[in-house]
């Protein structure tokens, strides 16, 4: 939308601007972050390719396995992997990273459900990686514990696997209290991930345990839809926590798939956006918003 280099420059001044006129502590290191991430990776778009174009998946494939390749101890496993992964996260990954991806799925095809977690205390926030045969409602679930847990969900990328099984890969980042999770909290976080994931503990159990009603229903202010193959779900509710749990349970009961979700908190208010997809690829379109919504828990 922005399609010249000297539109997105002030965009992204305009955001920075707006946001911290607000207050002084509105504006927050990820916010920060997040904003140059966008930034970044919109205008190397625009320097590389037609916006109007779709992405070139192979392109990408090739040129991350280019800069991966000779650190990798197993050169096939890690090509297999990247053909296997979908664009969103080819796009959305540090190279860095994915080296480190491809050995906890395979630890988790092998062992189990695999939790990892990563802080960055300048920041503020702690990165949750987990990895683990797929199953419906796994995200949902998942979002219930960092929930039940009191972290606060900045931001999540989820990505599935093809394969025999088919294998998640979702990353995301929390925070607890506007700073990273301490030591202790993550060990109880990613014991209770680990429980859920095996199937050792049931995720309503756990909820009410820590004072949490799993069937809260979601009161929602107003919400929009980009409709399309990969649908974009903007939703405004009051602000607190639970609100991506709660619509991704509503999510999960479709069957649809989750690829990206954006938190925010504004004047009071809390919103989410999600991509969703079907996985058949039919669209989804306001309708099929409308009859989620007008269900018992909607």
């Amino acid at each position: 939308l922005a399609q010249t280099e000297e539109r997105l420059n002030a965009l992204t001044l305009m955001t920075y601007a707006d946001v911290g006129a607000v207050a002084p502590e509105v504006w927050t290191p990820v916010q920060d972050a997040l904003l140059l991430e966008l930034y970044s990776r919109t205008a190397g778009w625009m320097a590389g390719a037609d916006s109007q174009a779709e992405p070139d998946v192979p392109m990408m494939r090739r040129r991350a396995a280019a800069r991966i390749m000779p650190k990798a101890p197993d050169a096939e496993a890690l090509e297999a992997f990247l053909e296997a992964m979908p664009a969103a996260y080819l796009a959305g990954t540090p190279e860095a990273k994915m080296s480190a991806h491809l050995n906890m799925v395979q630890a988790a095809r092998e062992s189990g459900p695999q939790v990892e977690m990563e802080h960055d205390r300048s920041m503020g926030l702690t990165e949750i990686t987990v990895a683990s045969p797929d199953k419906s409602g796994h995200l949902s679930r998942i979002l219930g514990v960092l929930y039940a847990s009191d972290l606060s969900l900045l931001s999540l990328r989820a990505a599935t696997m093809e394969g025999d099984p088919a294998m998640i890969l979702d990353t995301f980042s929390v925070s607890a209290g506007r700073r990273s999770v301490s030591d202790r909290h993550a060990r109880l976080v990613k014991a209770r991930l680990e429980k859920l994931l095996k199937g050792e503990e049931e995720l309503e159990a756990l909820m009410r345990s820590l004072g949490k009603d799993p069937n809260r229903k979601q009161q929602i202010l107003r919400w929009r839809l980009e409709p399309g193959q990969t649908a974009i779900w903007d939703v405004e509710a009051p602000r607190g926590r639970g609100l991506a749990y709660r619509c991704s349970r509503l999510i999960a009961d479709e069957d649809w798939n989750i690829s990206l979700a954006r938190l925010g908190q504004w004047a009071g208010r809390g919103s989410v956006s999600f991509y969703i997809s079907r996985p058949s690829g039919e669209p989804i379109g306001e309708e099929d918003i409308r009859r989620l919504l007008e269900k018992p828990g909607g």
